[in-house]
């Protein structure tokens, strides 16, 4: 946090709630993640490549009461993407 000034961030939060965000701060990522861990329950969650949420340990919290798409976590593709798939095309399919 040394990089970056507390002016600096309450700047960001006050004009991302300026345009309609709903915004939540946290010192540490371990504080970040158990909010996180506290509010997301019972979903279907894709993690994609994201090296933040692998530096917050969010997987080990989250699979154990969600359904979480990580690929690092897995073999290859169709197990990344798994029974989602025709959900993914339709998904797709319907926007255009």
């Amino acid at each position: 946090m040394d990089l970056i000034k507390r002016e600096d961030i309450e700047k960001t939060i006050a004009a991302l709630k300026r345009n309609g965000y709903s915004v939540s701060f946290f010192d540490t990522k371990e504080d970040a993640a158990r909010y996180l861990n506290s509010k997301i329950d019972n979903n279907t969650v894709g993690f994609g490549d994201s090296q933040t949420l692998h530096a917050m340990g969010l997987y080990d919290m989250l699979v154990t009461h969600n359904d979480v798409r990580d690929p690092f976590q897995s073999k290859d593709n169709d197990e990344f993407i798994g029974d989602l798939g025709p959900h993914i095309s339709d998904i797709y399919s319907e926007d255009f």
